[in-house]
């Protein structure tokens, strides 16, 4: 499974929002690290505030993780690995992978002080695209 959320801004009126996908891989399966052809997956949620097309990404996070993965392994996943990686003041992008979960999450410069919100925002919607 792919879980991608993005906080995108409309370069025409500036109107801000998160967008967030679900892609499944229903025959593939792995235990530890994905696939390197792993592929986009088939959508199978998606939450659209912003329509794509010619927007701005200030932040996203990715993750990827086995299909059958519970979404409280997921939020665990990310949220402890992240403020570890807080703690040791790693450069962003950040880019961490706990037992079969990996992600990366970037977000713009003015956004670093809400790191932890932003972060906590995006995973909401990840999960919620995924739950359809």
């Amino acid at each position: 499974m792919k879980l991608v959320a993005q906080r995108v801004v409309r370069s025409t009126d500036h109107a801000t929002g998160v967008n967030a996908y679900c892609y499944l891989h229903p025959d593939r399966h792995f235990f530890q690290q994905p696939p390197h052809d792993l592929g986009q997956g088939e959508l199978s949620g998606e939450i659209v505030e912003i329509p794509p097309g010619g927007n701005n990404v200030r932040s996203y996070l990715d993750i990827v993780a086995p299909d059958e993965t519970a979404n409280e392994e997921i939020t665990r996943a990310v949220l402890s690995s992240c403020r570890i990686l807080s703690d040791v003041r790693q450069s962003l992008p950040w880019n961490f992978r706990f037992a079969s979960v990996s992600f990366e999450f970037n977000l713009e410069l003015s956004l670093v002080p809400e790191w932890a919100q932003e972060l906590q925002l995006l995973l909401a919607y990840a999960l919620r695209a995924r739950s359809g």
